[in-house]
């Protein structure tokens, strides 16, 4: 079933204090998403960031997976308060702007992937390359 999208511009919808159930597919796919992003923040953090060589690629690894590890983590504590019902904190508006938080910080991250990074990459080779002659 398709829902009605401008039901989901409407406020009577973003801001019910207390909500329905959860259908079974939609907990599980949400269970899913914050439970991924919280273990895969955690393993980019760790492990990635150990095997790169650049500061400033492990830099941008560690950024990632921490955002990750961040939105998982926010992402289960408001499914936590979706399924308990709590009056407030589980009403709709706070999944949109967890969604629009994510979308700001994934384009921050290739903000710096596409911007910032090879000037660094390009200060840190040149730094290597006169580090050669330093006593």
């Amino acid at each position: 079933m398709i829902p009605n999208l401008r039901q989901f511009f409407t406020p009577w919808y973003l801001f019910a204090r207390l909500t329905p159930p959860l259908s079974y597919r939609f907990l599980v796919a949400w269970l899913t998403l914050g439970v991924g992003l919280f273990i895969g923040g955690i393993v980019v953090s760790v492990v990635v960031t150990r095997r790169t060589s650049s500061p400033a690629w492990r830099r941008w690894w560690r950024i990632l997976g921490s955002r990750a590890a961040a939105a998982g983590l926010l992402a289960l504590l408001f499914l936590f308060f979706r399924y308990e019902g709590t009056p407030f904190f589980s009403m709709r508006l706070w999944m949109l702007l967890w969604a629009v938080g994510l979308v700001v910080a994934i384009v921050d991250l290739l903000w710096k992937l596409q911007a910032k990074l090879p000037a660094v990459l390009q200060e840190e080779a040149r730094r290597a390359r006169l580090a050669r002659y330093l006593p």
